[in-house]
């Protein structure tokens, strides 16, 4: 059976559109496994400490602080808020926080969609994230 190359071209299309799904977009959700039984375990009485920590330079505790306001968990959902803190996470080198600033650049989510500064954080994530590497060669790809 001769495969005609439109087939071929709507088999890529299609595989490529599975993996798009399989990416976990930021947009209210929180895009780090341990970090999402963080959240889940706070309560509104830890938030105080856990955004001190967070001023003073725990980069763990900017990036749980802001995924609590992506999804709006003992604090008001704020997806502004949230980029804020996962901004001063991703600086301070937390590869989770690189990863879902990348995803928020890359849609828009709490920042302005910008494809660069998507591939910046997406490439400093990369190092440690295979979330990362999947989703350059996604975004990347024609």
């Amino acid at each position: 059976m001769e495969v005609k190359r439109t087939d071929v071209n709507r088999t890529e299309n299609e595989r490529r559109s599975g993996a798009l799904a399989a990416l976990e977009s930021s947009h209210e959700r929180i895009t780090d496994p341990a970090t999402w039984s963080a959240v889940q375990e706070l309560s509104r009485y830890e938030i105080k400490s856990l955004r001190r920590q967070a001023m003073y330079g725990d980069d763990s505790a900017a990036f749980t602080l802001g995924m609590a306001y992506e999804v709006g968990n003992s604090v008001p959902q704020n997806c502004v808020e949230a980029a804020r803190w996962v901004t001063l996470a991703a600086e301070a080198g937390d590869a989770a926080a690189q990863y879902n600033l990348g995803l928020r650049y890359h849609v828009g989510d709490g920042v302005g969609a910008n494809q660069a500064e998507s591939e910046k954080w997406l490439r400093k994530a990369a190092r440690k994230s295979r979330q990362a590497k999947l989703a350059l060669k996604i975004f990347a790809a024609p």
